[in-house]
């Protein structure tokens, strides 16, 4: 934190020898707090999740199916095409499934992933949802705006 806020002016290196209460004095007030967790929130948002080799290897063996180029192909190397087979994978053997959940409307489609407080309770299909959406509206608890469907990937 206090090297993203001071980078124009201070290395790493540098930082790295100062003492703690220099350190603490850098960061100056809670304002500087916040700017960086906004900023640290908001490239987490947009981060792509990793695959790594051993949940790829791991994968291969449960699914009996070694013998695919992507179990031999370094995770490193796979381009979009590579990623888009491998999730075609999952969702045909049943590991990854596409499922619909109620969010709040401030809540954007391609956060889903990023929210703080998940949802409890999956939809197999986008109608149920908005069948349940239509029943919390009708005991009170929201208004119809206030609510929204997305669909995300539920690993399994």
């Amino acid at each position: 934190m206090i090297y993203w806020l001071n980078q124009d002016v201070l290395s790493k290196n540098v930082l790295g020898f100062m003492e703690r209460t220099q350190l603490i004095e850098l960061i100056n007030d809670n304002c500087s707090v916040l700017l960086w967790t906004k900023h640290s929130l908001e490239n987490q948002m947009i981060a792509i999740p990793n695959i790594s080799q051993m949940d790829i290897d791991a994968y291969f063996q449960r699914t009996q199916n070694e013998l695919h180029y992507l179990a031999s192909k370094p995770v490193e190397h796979w381009d979009d095409y590579d990623v888009s087979n491998y999730r075609s994978l999952q969702i045909k053997t049943g590991t990854t499934k596409k499922v619909f959940a109620i969010f709040t409307s401030d809540v954007l489609a391609e956060d889903v992933y990023a929210v703080t407080t998940k949802p409890t309770y999956f939809f197999d299909t986008k109608e149920e949802a908005e069948a349940e959406i239509k029943e919390i509206v009708s005991k009170g608890k929201f208004t119809s705006d206030e609510l929204v469907v997305h669909s995300l990937w539920l690993l399994s």
